[in-house]
Parts: structure tokens; sequence; C-alpha cells
């Protein structure tokens, strides 16, 4: 790890992720699989109207394959552990994205469309108690920020990565031109 790369555990604790965020996140994973599906369905709808989204996600075959993968990617989320698992699983979501050319953007915007319809279902379960709402809602926030942030983490790191490969040939053109330049002037 570099001096500036931020660890899972200060991720967790600048996020507020405590044990008992980490508890409230498992007592709403009941009513995210009760209604994951409806989520993911809303969502796989929404990606349908941005034509270049709707063609990287692909045929009706292809979207099941992806409903099923995020839905145990959720689960895993709200499950609360955090775990090398959880990070490396997030890190292959990352990197398949980044792969297929999925923007940052786009990427955000899914989890904002995402994120709208489980805090919905948060503070429909917890109407009648809104100080309850409102920590089931802190809980989900730092989740799926969390989540974001570990898997956009993939996106600058190969970006980075990209960046020294490019400089490094480029410092060998310039080196090989400079060797060159030197034979002429010989």
């Amino acid at each position: 790890m570099s001096e500036h790369e931020i660890s899972k555990d200060q991720r967790l604790r600048f996020l507020g992720l405590s044990e008992a965020r980490r508890k409230e996140l498992a007592t709403f994973a009941p009513l995210l699989e009760k209604n994951v599906d409806d989520v993911l369905d809303d969502f796989y709808e929404h990606l349908k109207t941005v034509p270049g989204l709707a063609a990287m996600v692909g045929d009706r075959a292809s979207v099941s394959r992806l409903k099923s993968a995020q839905h145990g990617h959720w689960a895993r989320l709200f499950g609360g552990r955090f775990d090398d698992a959880y990070v490396q699983g997030v890190r292959r979501i990352g990197e398949a994205h980044y792969r297929i050319g999925l923007e940052p953007s786009w990427y955000m915007g899914g989890y904002a469309k995402v994120l709208g319809d489980l805090i919905g279902i948060a503070i429909s379960a917890h109407r009648r108690r809104p100080a309850r709402a409102a920590e089931t809602v802190r809980a989900i926030l730092a989740a799926v920020f969390l989540d974001m942030d570990l898997a956009l983490d993939v996106y600058l790191k190969a970006i980075e990565r990209e960046r020294a490969a490019r400089m490094e040939k480029l410092g060998a053109l310039i080196a090989d031109f400079d060797r060159t330049s030197d034979d002429w002037v010989t």
C-alpha cells in the first residue's frame, strides 16, 4: 500500500460504519431481500433508456445474469461484514466496469438510482419511527458510499497505470530519438 492509499479500515471508520451501523444494515437486509428484485428490475429498465448503456447491458439473458450477480452483491453489502472477500468482489466489479468502458459518471448515476429506492424502502418500513428511519438511511448511505468508493478506486488505479505506461513509452521514444539524433550529429 502506498503512503497515500486509504486502507479498508480507514474507509470504514471515516464513513462511520461502526458495529452498530453494521447491525443496522443486517436488520435492513431482510427488507432488501424482499424488495431487491423490484429494485433491480427498475434499475435495468432505467438503463434501457440510455442507448449506450442498453447496448452494454445486452439481451435478456445478460440482464438476468447481471441481476443475479447484483442480487448476491447487495446481499453481501448489507450483510455488513466488509471482509476481504467482499472487497475483492467489489474490485472485480470495478475492473469489469472499467474493462467494458463504463464511465464513472454512469456508475455513480446507477448508484444514485438504486440508493433512492433503498432509502424509500427504509423510510416506508420505519415511517412511524423517524429516528429509526434516519439511522437506517445513515447506514445505507455509508455502505453504498463505501461500495462506490472501492469500485471507483479501481478506475483511478487503472487510469494511473495507463498514464504510467504512456509516460514510460514516451520516455523510451525520447531516449531513442536522442540516441538517433546523436548519431546524426557525430
